[in-house]
């Protein structure tokens, strides 16, 4: 006969990897139509949420890129690679 401790090896296992969290009141497959539960924001691309953050970043650093308390130093990046990443996400003229 099983013990109790026996049959929560398994529920063990899944929380040694991490903590579960409760997205939505069911779980269920999401479909493109889910909508983020913060503000008005529908779910996107993480290209998207790149695009939101730096835009957010450097807005609150009145643009500057480089520097002690430039955009890239927030954004544990080198100013290159912020520039370049700018680029590709379209955000420079």
């Amino acid at each position: 006969m099983a013990t109790v401790d026996d049959q929560s090896q398994p529920l063990r296992a899944v929380l040694a990897r991490g903590p579960v969290v409760k997205v939505r009141d069911t779980l269920g497959p999401m479909n493109r139509e889910t909508r983020a539960t913060s503000g008005d924001e529908t779910l996107g691309t993480l290209d998207d949420a790149d695009r939101r953050h730096i835009r957010r970043v450097l807005e609150a650093t009145e643009g500057m890129i480089s520097g002690p308390n430039g955009a890239a130093k927030i954004l544990g990046l080198h100013p290159n690679t912020l520039r370049s990443r700018m680029e590709r996400l379209g955000l420079v003229d």
